[in-house]
C-alpha cells in the first residue's frame, strides 16, 4: 500500500463506520422482526432480547477490532513506506554532486537545502534557510535579485531554465555555476526546485582556450605564409591574412568561395580526388597555381594535412613562390650565359664577334659600362673587365642565393619604432592578464634597411617565447629599444662569445620574470628542431636567428635558471657616405680559387643549390647528396677523387653527425666541413673541435666559405 494522504484516510475511517452501522441496523431490525414471528411469550420475548443484545455486542465487537486492526495495519504499513521514502529522498538529496534548493515560488523563501549546497556555499544548515538570493548572487546586473526573480518568474510560466550565474559564497568569493530551474507542486503547493553547478574551472578552460585561439589566431595572420581550411568538399572554412593579400580577396569572400575556384589546373571534381589522396596518406607538398580576385595567376608551393575531425578538414599552408620561380628562372639563364660567357676566353671567339646577350649582362653588372666598342684588336685591354665582371656577377649572385634560399626577402626603409610599438600594443591584447608589456621606446632611431615581415616576426616571437616563460604565474615583460654604440675599445660579444662589429646598431631588447633557463638550454634553444617551455608555440630560436644574420645583425642572450631572461637584437643602422646617408657595408670578399672534388651533403634543395653555386664559383667540382646515406653512396664511388666533405648536420634518414662517424671510419685523414645554423658550441658537444676541419655558419656567406675552404686546404 501506497502512502495515504489524509483524504485517503478519512474514505478508509467512513468505510468502517458505514460496515458497523448496516451491520448493527441489519442485526436490530432483522433479528426483531424473525422474532416477532417465531416467538409470542412475553418473558421468553425479554431473555431471548438479553441473549440477541449480548451477541450483538460479541459480533460487533469482533468486526469492529476486524475492521480497526486492518486499518491499523494498512496505517503502519503506509507510514513504514513513508518513512523509508522519504530516507530515500534525503540520502538522494544529499548524495548527489548538485547544490540543490527548494524555494516557495510564491515569495521565493528557501525551504530546504541539501549538503551539498551547504559544502558549496559554506553555509550552516539554519543560515542557509535564513538568506536571500541576493546574498547567493554577485549582487549586480545581470547577476542580481532582480534577474534572478525574473528566471523564477519564466520557470513558473515557460517551463525549466537552464543559465549561467555569478555567485557568492559565505565568505563573498565569487564562482561560476550553472543554475536549472524547474516548477514542481506538492500538495498543491507551488515550489521552485534550483539545481546549482560549480563550473568555474570549466569556464577557466574556456577562457584559457579562447585566448590560445586568440594567439593562434594573431599568429597565423602575422605569419609570412597563407593558412587555410576545408571541408572534404574544398569549401573555404578559414583563412589568415597573408593569403588575402595574396589573392586579392577579403576573408569574406573566400569563404564564400571552394578551392575550385582558386585552382588554375584543378576542376571541382580534381580537387575532391587530390583531398582524397591526401586524407589516405595523411598529408601532401605540392606545388600549384591559383588565380587572384583581378585574374592573374600567382604560383604556391603547399603543405596540406588531413585532420581526422568534424568529419575530416584539411588544413594548407601555402607559400607563394611566385617571385622564386621568376628567379630561378632568371639564374638559370644566367648560369647558361656564363657558360656561353666562358667560351669568350678564347680570342678567337672575342675576334669573330661580341656576345650580345652577355654583354647586356655585364654592363648591368658593372654599372652599364657598355662593352659594344670591344675590337678584337683590343680585346687584351678588355679581358681583366671581363674576369672583373664576371667575378662580381658570381660576390652578387651569390649573395641573392643566400637570402632566397630561405624566404622572398624584401628590403625597405623600415621604421623600427613604429614596427615594435605597433607588435606590443597588438599582443597586449592576447597576452595572459596575469603578464604586464612594459614599453620603452626611444625617439632617435633612424629608419633601417629590412625586411618589414620578417623584422615583425622576431618582435612578435620573441614577446610570445617570453609570455610562455612567465605562464600563468604573475610577471612582466619589457620590451626596449634603443641605439647604440659598439666600439673597439669596449667590444660587445654575442651568444657565441664572438665580438660584434663595431657600429652603430638598434638594440632591441625583451626581457621577461619568467623561468629562466640554465646552460644547457641556452645553447640548444638555437637548434632547429628544439622545443622547450620557454619556445613552446612561439617561432624556433633558429629560424629567429637567421632572420637576425640574414639582416647581418648579431644576437645576445642572458638567462639564469628562475631569474628570467633577455634577448638583445643589435642591427646595424650602418656608416655614413660622402652624403651623409648611411648605408651598409659588404664585405667583397677575395679572389682566391680552390680545385678538387668537394661531397656537399644538403638536404635543402635551395641551400644546396646556394652551396654548390658558391663551390663551382671558386673553381671546385661539387658531388652533391641530400642525406647522409647518399653522401656515403656517392663517396664509395668517388673516394679518390674527392678532396673534402662539406656537410649540413640536421637532415633526414642519416644525419650530419653519424654521417661524420662513418667517413672518418672510412678515411681518418679526410677533411670534413660542418655547416650548421646553430653555432659551433653545440656541434662540438657531440663531435670533437680537434677532429672537425672547419666550420661554416649557415646562411652560406661567399666569404665566408672562401676563408674557411682557403684555411682548410692551404694549413691542412
Amino acid at each position: 500500500m501506497s502512502y495515504q494522504t489524509p483524504q485517503k484516510r478519512r474514505l478508509e475511517t467512513s468505510k468502517i463506520v458505514a460496515i458497523y452501522a448496516l451491520f448493527g441496523l441489519a442485526w436490530i431490525y432483522g433479528s426483531d422482526t424473525v422474532l416477532g414471528w417465531l416467538v409470542h411469550n412475553p418473558v421468553v420475548m425479554v431473555k431471548i432480547a438479553v441473549i440477541k443484545g449480548s451477541l450483538f455486542i460479541l459480533c460487533t465487537a469482533t468486526l469492529l477490532y476486524f475492521l480497526i486492526n486492518r486499518f491499523v495495519r494498512q496505517l503502519t504499513s503506509s507510514e513504514t513506506r513513508r518513512i523509508e521514502s522519504m530516507r530515500n529522498y534525503e540520502a538522494i538529496f544529499n548524495a548527489t554532486n548538485e547544490a540543490i534548493f527548494i524555494h516557495d515560488a510564491h515569495d521565493g523563501r528557501i525551504l530546504d537545502v541539501n549538503d551539498r549546497m551547504l559544502e558549496l556555499y559554506d553555509y550552516k544548515r539554519d543560515e542557509a534557510l535564513s538568506v536571500d538570493i541576493e546574498d547567493l548572487s554577485e549582487g549586480t546586473s545581470p547577476y542580481s535579485q532582480t534577474e534572478a526573480v525574473k528566471s523564477v518568474r519564466k520557470a513558473m510560466s515557460e517551463g525549466p531554465q537552464v543559465f549561467e550565474w555569478h555567485s557568492r559564497k559565505k565568505s563573498g568569493e565569487l564562482f561560476w555555476s550553472e543554475i536549472s530551474l524547474r516548477r514542481i507542486t506538492t500538495n498543491d503547493l507551488d515550489r521552485i526546485i534550483a539545481v546549482v553547478r560549480d563550473i568555474s574551472e570549466r569556464k577557466q578552460l574556456d577562457d584559457a582556450l579562447k585566448t590560445r585561439e586568440e594567439r593562434h589566431r594573431i599568429i597565423l595572420d602575422s605569419a609570412m605564409d597563407g593558412y587555410m581550411v576545408m571541408s572534404q568538399q574544398g569549401k573555404l572554412l578559414e583563412v589568415n591574412e597573408a593569403y588575402c593579400r595574396m589573392s586579392g580577396y577579403s576573408k569574406q569572400e573566400l569563404l564564400t568561395k571552394s578551392i575550385a575556384d582558386l585552382e588554375v589546373n584543378e576542376s571541382a571534381t580534381d580537387a575532391v580526388a587530390h583531398n582524397k589522396k591526401i586524407a589516405e596518406q595523411g598529408e601532401d607538398r605540392f606545388v600549384a597555381q591559383h588565380r587572384r580576385k583581378d585574374g592573374t595567376v600567382f604560383d604556391v608551393e603547399v603543405s596540406a594535412k588531413f585532420l581526422p575531425v568534424d568529419g575530416g578538414l584539411y588544413v594548407g599552408f601555402l607559400r607563394d613562390i611566385t617571385e622564386r620561380k621568376r628567379y630561378e628562372s632568371e639564374k638559370r639563364t644566367l648560369e647558361q650565359q656564363f657558360q656561353q660567357a666562358q667560351k669568350l676566353e678564347s680570342l678567337g671567339v672575342l675576334a669573330g664577334g661580341i656576345a650580345h646577350d652577355f654583354n647586356n649582362i655585364l654592363a648591368i653588372i658593372i654599372g652599364h659600362c657598355s662593352l659594344a666598342t670591344m675590337r678584337p684588336d683590343t680585346a687584351d685591354e678588355h679581358i681583366p673587365i671581363i674576369e672583373k665582371a664576371a667575378d662580381r656577377a658570381a660576390g652578387l649572385c651569390h649573395q641573392m642565393l643566400a637570402y632566397a634560399g630561405k624566404a622572398a626577402f624584401s628590403l625597405t626603409q623600415v621604421n623600427l619604432a613604429a614596427l615594435v610599438g605597433e607588435m606590443v600594443q597588438m599582443l597586449k591584447a592576447t597576452t595572459n592578464q596575469n603578464v604586464t608589456i612594459k614599453l620603452d621606446l626611444s625617439s632617435d632611431i633612424p629608419a633601417i634597411k629590412g625586411d618589414v615581415s620578417q623584422l615583425r616576426q622576431i618582435v612578435m616571437n620573441l614577446i610570445i617565447n617570453a609570455s610562455e616563460a612567465i605562464g600563468e604565474a604573475q610577471g612582466a615583460i619589457r620590451v626596449s629599444l634603443a641605439q647604440a654604440t659598439i666600439t673597439a675599445e669596449q667590444p660587445v660579444r654575442d651568444h657565441l662569445g664572438r665580438i660584434i662589429p663595431p657600429g652603430w646598431y638598434a638594440c632591441l631588447e625583451v626581457s621577461d620574470t619568467g623561468c629562466g633557463m640554465d646552460d644547457e638550454t641556452k645553447q640548444r634553444i638555437f637548434e632547429p628542431f628544439y622545443t622547450t617551455k620557454f619556445t613552446g608555440r612561439g617561432l624556433g630560436m633558429s629560424a629567429i636567428l637567421g632572420i637576425i644574420s640574414a639582416h647581418k645583425g648579431s644576437l645576445q642572450l642572458t638567462s639564469q635558471p628562475g631569474h628570467g631572461s633577455t634577448f638583445t637584437i643589435y642591427l646595424p643602422i650602418g656608416i655614413s657616405d660622402s652624403t651623409g646617408e648611411k648605408v651598409y657595408e659588404h664585405n667583397a670578399g677575395t679572389s682566391w680559387q680552390g680545385s678538387g672534388t668537394v661531397l656537399l651533403v644538403e638536404d635543402e634543395d635551395q641551400v644546396r643549390l646556394v652551396a654548390k653555386t658558391m663551390l663551382e664559383a671558386l673553381g671546385f667540382n661539387v658531388i652533391v647528396a641530400s642525406n647522409g646515406k647518399e653522401a656515403l653512396e656517392s663517396y664509395r664511388k668517388n673516394s679518390p677523387d674527392i678532396a673534402l666533405v662539406v656537410t649540413d648536420i640536421g637532415m633526414p634518414v642519416m644525419d650530419g653527425y653519424m654521417l661524420f662517424r662513418e667517413l672518418k671510419k672510412l678515411r681518418p685523414d679526410l677533411p670534413i666541413i660542418i655547416s650548421s645554423g646553430f653555432g659551433d658550441s653545440v656541434v662540438t658537444t657531440r663531435i670533437p673541435s680537434e677532429e672537425i676541419a672547419g666550420s661554416i655558419s649557415k646562411p652560406y656567406r661567399f666569404d665566408q666559405l672562401q676563408v674557411v675552404l682557403k684555411s682548410v686546404l692551404e694549413c691542412g
